[in-house]
């Protein structure tokens, strides 16, 4: 089982908490939330040093423009570009519903020839079936999947050839991205088969420190 983190569980930069995560989790998941300011593209720097860490990286691409809108791609290729030193796994966007999302993206991975995958971002996972199409994978959030109280199974059965990654994180009812103590145990080994037999990352979205290593433990022990 390989599991992954995501880059911000301390206080500190992404090459601060990939130091941290050496040890705890195999794979660790870049996150770039925004893409507003110039301060929000990947630092040349930063990247150069997270490339010498001997990590393995997928990279959460920003989410903070509507994808639907060819203008918002053009900002999304300086981060591809920018990004290409660490070799990550996959660049995960989330699924919007809009027939030009499916456009833009096919133009962007032709463009760009970077590994791909879209991802979930809430209740949506219906529109998987409308990315089959294209030359992407599929990231499952079966986080998401729980907090909206839908058939985890049932999606991951539906589309296991597409996935590569998977996102998992539990819901108190209120608010996900808690603790897997929130998580049923079947739903847990479920999972963890799952990604055992077809070889893919689980990424532990959780940003709190002692949630995250809750998380591992429990994962390890299922």
């Amino acid at each position: 089982m390989r599991l992954a983190a995501p880059s911000f569980i301390i206080s500190a930069s992404r090459i601060e908490n990939v130091c941290y995560l050496h040890g705890k989790v195999d794979e660790v998941e870049l996150l770039y939330f925004c893409s507003q300011q110039p301060e929000d593209l990947p630092d040349t720097d930063e990247v150069a040093a997270l490339a010498r860490e001997p990590m393995r990286y997928n990279i959460h691409m920003p989410y903070d423009r509507d994808l639907a809108v060819v203008e918002s791609w053009q900002a999304m290729e300086p981060f591809a570009t920018r990004l290409q030193p660490v070799n990550a796994t996959t660049h995960t966007f989330h699924l919007q519903p809009q027939p030009d999302f499916f456009r833009h993206l096919e133009h962007f991975i032709h463009a760009t020839q970077l590994p791909i995958s879209v991802e979930n971002g809430g209740d949506d996972a219906h529109l998987f079936s409308a990315a089959t199409a294209l030359p992407v994978d599929f990231c499952v959030d079966i986080g998401h999947i729980i907090h909206h109280k839908r058939d985890a199974a049932a999606i991951l059965a539906k589309h296991s050839e597409r996935i590569t990654l998977l996102h998992l994180h539990g819901s108190n009812g209120q608010r996900d991205h808690r603790s897997l103590k929130f998580v049923d145990i079947g739903v847990l080994r479920m999972v963890k088969q799952f990604a055992v037999e077809q070889d893919v990352t689980i990424c532990l979205e959780i940003f709190q420190e002692d949630a995250l290593h809750e998380s591992i433990q429990i994962m390890r022990d299922v």
